[in-house]
């Protein structure tokens, strides 16, 4: 999987030093919070991706906060992630509706970072799954769910994966 940042690299995201106590996340997460997360080095489509996550006992990243959607953000631009990275949401079981929700078990998505007027009429029936854009300054963007993408999976520590695709 992707590179471990360095040290200087920590510091950019100030609350991201590594958790050396009782429950560390595993080698290569990044932890904020009560959860870890690991940065993709592979692309997948979105289910490809869902699925290796969950084959980690993690999920693709759920968004609960603003707090750890601007660390979602700065992570992606300090390992200088260019193009898409997936994240959990998408409309998948309510294809144009802009009913959106986290995974496959589609928990309720109530905060947006949407870029611009996003989302928009999607291009495809495929533009149904969310990502961070780079060219919308890792804002969220409605891409196509067939291509691939690096993708980022989060695991809360100390817990059981829900295993949530």
């Amino acid at each position: 999987m992707g590179a471990v940042p360095n040290r200087r690299e920590y510091d950019l995201f100030g609350h991201a030093e590594p958790d050396l106590g009782t429950d560390p996340c595993p080698y290569g997460w990044f932890k904020f919070r009560d959860s870890c997360y690991l940065l993709s080095s592979d692309t997948k489509p979105w289910v490809n991706a869902a699925i290796q996550c969950a084959s980690m006992q993690a999920h693709l990243a759920c968004i609960e906060t603003a707090e750890e959607n601007e660390f979602l953000r700065r992570l992606l631009k300090a390992m200088r992630v260019d193009q898409g990275c997936w994240h959990g949401l998408n409309e998948l079981l309510h294809p144009g509706t802009e009913t959106f929700g986290w995974g496959l078990t589609q928990q309720a998505c109530t905060k947006y970072d949407w870029y611009g007027g996003e989302p928009v009429t999607p291009a495809s029936e495929n533009h149904l799954c969310a990502m961070f854009f780079q060219a919308y300054e890792y804002h969220w963007h409605l891409g196509d769910c067939t291509k691939p993408y690096r993708y980022i999976c989060e695991m809360k520590k100390g817990q059981p994966c829900e295993c949530q695709l």
